[in-house]
């Protein structure tokens, strides 16, 4: 039983000095990086998207997974409703689309242009179309 309980603080100690060397390391990479309030905007998205880079594809998948399970626990409206199955590519296509043809969008947070370009794409309201003329 003694020996238990010294396994145990020493993995409690093992923890410790784990958290206290990764605390160490994210205050060091914190405070060399410029203050920003997100982690892309659009321009580092669409830089992304030219290289295909996985990060930025992975972020792109990130937000739109996000929004859906935000909006499903009913916390948030749903903005983003793609009916039928819809592959990762064509989600990842349809922001880098829309990152290369709105270049004055680009100074907006990566998240909101995700968010944008999907609720475009992909409306949760149906458009609204206009009756046609009596005869």
């Amino acid at each position: 039983m003694a020996r238990a309980a010294s396994t145990t603080r020493g993995m409690k100690r093992d923890v410790l000095r784990l958290l206290v060397v990764l605390s160490g390391c994210a205050a060091s990479a914190l405070a060399t990086a410029p203050a920003r309030a997100n982690f892309l905007d659009g321009n580092d998205l669409y830089e992304h998207c030219q290289t295909r880079s996985a990060s930025a594809l992975n972020y792109i998948l990130g937000v739109h997974d996000a929004q859906q399970a935000v909006a499903g626990l009913g916390k948030q409206e749903k903005l983003v409703c793609p009916w039928g199955r819809v592959s990762a590519g064509h989600v990842i296509g349809v922001v880098c689309k829309y990152l290369e043809k709105n270049p004055s969008q680009r100074n907006l947070s990566g998240a909101s242009i995700v968010l944008k370009a999907l609720g475009d794409a992909f409306p949760c309201k149906p458009p609204v179309l206009s009756a046609p003329a009596s005869p």
